[in-house]
């Protein structure tokens, strides 16, 4: 199935797709966030890969990315007239190696294909 032509907006602008990325070395669903000594974990892994001396900083990226989704869903009902499926259920937080860049960051991956016109 082609992807539809907002997923590549949702990508460019909001970090969030519906292909994995390469080079993912850690994955988490929205949803285990709940579930302390899970998030924790991700977290902790994601300060290792950034180099982050304090925890706050790998919380202060990963939720402000996290505050994108609600961004990229207002966006595209706004723009496109279509409602992008997210839930806590249908995310997930990768952390992998941006090759171009040569950085470790992290990416908001979309696993529903379930995207409804809006009306």
């Amino acid at each position: 199935m082609d992807r539809p032509s907002y997923e590549d907006l949702l990508e460019r602008h909001f970090n969030l797709s519906s292909i994995d990325k390469e080079h993912v070395y850690k994955e988490i669903k929205l949803i285990t966030f709940f579930h302390a000594d899970k998030s924790q974990q991700f977290l902790h892994e994601y300060a290792k890969q950034i180099k982050a001396k304090e925890p706050q900083v790998p919380a202060t990226y990963f939720f402000s990315m996290f505050g994108l989704t609600v961004s990229s869903f207002l966006a595209m009902l706004a723009l496109k007239k279509v409602v992008v499926p997210i839930s806590l259920e249908t995310i997930s937080a990768q952390l992998y190696r941006n090759e171009t860049y040569k950085i470790n960051t992290i990416a908001l991956r979309l696993h529903s294909n379930d995207w409804k016109d809006g009306e």
